[in-house]
């Protein structure tokens, strides 16, 4: 099991290169997203998480 946060910010304001708090559980070649929000995806391809496995 790996889990990786793809954000860590949150609030009211924007930070720059800070996103939402989210996070990816990879487990038995499956990927659980939580909080999976706006631009999640995008930190997820920078990780080379898979985004479209289930």
């Amino acid at each position: 099991m790996k889990i990786t946060f793809l954000g860590t910010c949150s609030g009211t304001e924007p930070y720059p290169d800070y996103r939402h708090s989210s996070f990816v559980i990879e487990h038995n070649e499956s990927v659980f997203w939580f909080d999976a929000g706006e631009s999640c995806s995008y930190s997820a391809y920078l990780l080379g998480i898979d985004f479209l496995s289930t």
